[in-house]
């Protein structure tokens, strides 16, 4: 989370990259595949696309009424699926703001929503987790129509889903918790393995041999 400002390090020199925007709290962000687009998701709900070559603002739209917890765009770019605790998942066209789906989730507690959300790399899957424990699972056809694929319990005490995240070649879902991480297999989303006690974010390396949990790495076999 940055308060006040968006902070922007270049990675060869750790130099900081100036910046005018000045926003609220930012909860999330998320690179387009072609690096040309930075996305912040706010506390206060707001999506906010900056240019990256001086890192000014596109676009930006209310798609939450509350925290933006995870977000990221799809393969190709076009597209921006976003979680929130305001319960809701949204995908949208990055190139104007337009909402092309909406769903709520399920819990009646007021603080738990639905906080981590990932892209197959083939474009056809979204996974969103919930800060209740469940992951739901939808399918997108080649008109960009979306349903409700899969919905199951990933954590057994009903607690956070941190993170998600596709292998390489999509074969597996890899899903963290607070009691630790499970990898599902896709697209039948049934258990393959879990490994307790290791919390964390998720990457999967670019050969998709590697998975860091935390500080930690994983051979994936």
């Amino acid at each position: 989370m940055l308060k006040g400002g968006l902070r922007i390090w270049q990675t060869n020199d750790g130099a900081l990259i100036p910046s005018a925007i000045d926003v609220e709290w930012v909860y999330s962000l998320s690179f387009s595949p072609d690096n040309s687009i930075l996305a912040l998701g706010s506390a206060g709900g707001l999506i906010i696309l900056l240019e990256t070559e001086k890192y000014e603002v596109l676009r930006y739209w209310e798609a939450h009424s509350w925290i933006v917890d995870d977000l990221t765009f799809s393969p190709d770019g076009m597209l921006l699926a976003s979680v929130s605790r305001d319960k809701t998942f949204g995908l949208w066209q990055a190139s104007d703001g337009k909402q092309m789906y909406k769903m709520s989730g399920k819990s009646d507690e007021p603080y738990l929503g639905l906080s981590s959300v990932a892209y197959s790399p083939d474009g056809k899957y979204i996974a969103v987790g919930a800060s209740y424990g469940l992951i739901y699972l939808f399918t997108i056809d080649s008109n960009l129509e979306i349903s409700q694929d899969k919905e199951w319990e990933a954590e057994e005490q009903g607690r956070n889903v941190n993170d998600l995240a596709f292998s390489r070649d999509g074969s597996i879902l890899a899903s963290a918790s607070y009691s630790g991480v499970e990898f599902w297999a896709m697209p039948d989303c049934s258990l393959l393995k879990k490994i307790k006690q290791v919390p964390g974010w998720l990457t999967f390396s670019s050969d998709g041999t590697l998975l860091m949990m935390g500080n930690q790495f994983w051979t994936v076999k």
